[in-house]
């Protein structure tokens, strides 16, 4: 079960993360 959760924490945060390095990306990219 512990395992089972963390995966499941992880498949959640995981795009998060990426969510948030596309949106800086996005960003300085327009600033520029």
């Amino acid at each position: 079960e512990c395992l089972y959760r963390h995966c499941n924490v992880g498949s959640t945060f995981i795009p998060h993360l990426h969510g948030r390095f596309i949106a800086t990306e996005n960003f300085f990219y327009t600033s520029k």
